[in-house]
């Protein structure tokens, strides 16, 4: 049905680029004689004239003379603005939502290519506050080499990224071949393959001192590697050497239990009651992000399994009570 509409659509626009007017009755016998499908009803071509004059743009008027309708500038054409203003807005409004996120330089040059298709299909935008907003971080480091590394993820090409974890006393060049980007918690990380290595390992932009194109060939990712699954075993972004997934069981105080219950600590969450409380269980690899959420919520939670990540909270809790005596 919606082929059968376009169709139409671009029947009607090759009649009105003639520079003649037609009634419905005109135009319902030109769209069988030059192609259409069969003999559509007037009321049918009256709601493509809408169409097109509504959300294409099309240079209709909307009280026609005579019942007569043409474009008023044949010039126009449904080929020359295959967008609608309702697309056009849509576009307008996803520059605005990317332009929260420094460093992305591209999010400026689509501002740029959504100016321009506005002046070009006439565009007036509304004049609206923004309704979306992202949490923003006053200052964050290293988003200056976003656009250059995804440029290189883009075209499957090495680089040398020069790098300084915070053990180091000074940065030094690393041969990478980059696979994707990821944000979190304010933080900005290119995980890549380390060539010397030859592990896939995760680099955050706050500690590279810059990139430049590497000399080595691209090392493609193993046979099977998804970049939207990379995380999908942690909370977080830190995945620790060598450790596995555990089955992490929790019990939520009553009144945090309403969090969990709209807000899943992770995908794998499952709940379950255990005499009257609230017990989740997750499968993930324990890492520093998971203990930091588990801190932030106090005697609110407690690890139930497993013993040794039950340890290492009570151990750091410990420590804490020790630091106001």
């Amino acid at each position: 049905m919606a082929g059968n509409k376009m169709l139409r659509l671009k029947l009607l626009d090759s009649a009105f680029q003639t520079g003649r007017s037609f009634s419905l009755e005109e135009l319902a016998d030109w769209c069988v004689k030059e192609g259409g499908t069969r003999r559509y009803s007037t009321e049918t071509i009256r709601d493509d004239i809408s169409v097109l004059r509504q959300e294409y743009g099309a240079p209709i008027p909307k009280r026609c003379k005579n019942r007569l309708y043409s474009y008023t500038d044949p010039s126009w054409s449904l080929s020359k603005n295959p967008m609608t203003p309702r697309d056009l807005l849509l576009l307008h409004r996803i520059a605005q939502l990317l332009e929260q996120f420094p460093g992305l330089t591209f999010a400026e040059r689509l501002k740029k290519l959504v100016s321009a298709l506005g002046k070009r299909y006439s565009m007036q935008w509304p004049k609206e506050n923004p309704r979306i907003f992202f949490e923003q971080a006053p200052e964050i480091k290293g988003l200056s080499h976003l656009e250059n590394l995804y440029e290189h993820i883009e075209k499957e090409t090495s680089i040398e990224l020069f790098y300084q974890p915070f053990k180091y006393d000074k940065p030094k060049w690393l041969k990478l071949s980059p696979y994707f980007l990821q944000e979190y918690n304010f933080r900005w990380y290119l995980i890549a393959r380390h060539h010397k290595t030859n592990d896939i390992q995760m680099f955050a932009l706050d500690r590279s001192k810059g990139a430049r194109p590497g000399k080595d060939a691209f090392r493609p990712p193993p046979e099977g590697f998804e970049a939207g699954r990379y995380f999908k075993d942690v909370v977080g972004v830190s995945i620790p050497r060598e450790a596995e997934v555990e089955e992490i069981e929790l019990w939520i105080h009553k009144d945090l239990a309403p969090y969990f219950h709209t807000k899943p600590l992770h995908p794998s969450q499952e709940r379950r009651m255990v005499k009257g409380e609230l017990h989740i269980s997750i499968r993930v690899i324990p890492n520093y992000e998971l203990k930091s959420r588990i801190l932030s919520w106090g005697d609110r939670i407690k690890v139930i399994k497993p013993q040794k990540l039950a340890g290492e909270i009570a151990e750091i809790h410990r420590r804490a009570a020790e630091l106001y005596r």
